[in-house]
């Protein structure tokens, strides 16, 4: 008879209004042929794989080993007016100058010889 993995039972709260999402959760267990436990274990990994190390695009070592380094919105990355709102005059500046020296880069014959027409973007 094979060894039987230890298991460790967690239990969680929640509000009673999220009473039928959380039936919903179990029907879709279910459907997957997944135990509930089996599937919140598998979004708790994927959660923690996300997030653990915090975002694994900007440590907060660039700030300490770069103090002049500023994070902006990705180009390519939806720009919503929230997000817009939020940044200074001086933030704006500083993109655009980012944004027109890496397309500057990109559009040179070394970097691919690219036009405005070649960069991907969304509507």
């Amino acid at each position: 008879m094979g060894r039987r993995s230890k298991h460790v039972t967690t239990s969680f709260s929640y509000p009673m209004e999220l009473t039928p999402v959380v039936e919903q959760f179990g029907e879709i267990a279910r459907r997957e042929h997944k135990s509930t436990s089996e599937l919140l274990m598998e979004l708790v990994s994927d959660h923690v794989k996300k997030h653990g190390k915090g975002n694994p695009t900007f440590s907060l070592e660039k700030w300490q080993d770069e103090p002049e380094f500023v994070a902006l919105p990705t180009i390519g990355e939806p720009l919503t007016l929230i997000k817009l709102s939020k940044l200074a005059d001086s933030d704006f500046e500083l993109l655009e100058k980012q944004v027109t020296a890496r397309f500057q880069e990109v559009a040179s014959p070394a970097g691919g010889g690219m036009t405005c027409g070649d960069v991907p973007h969304k509507l």
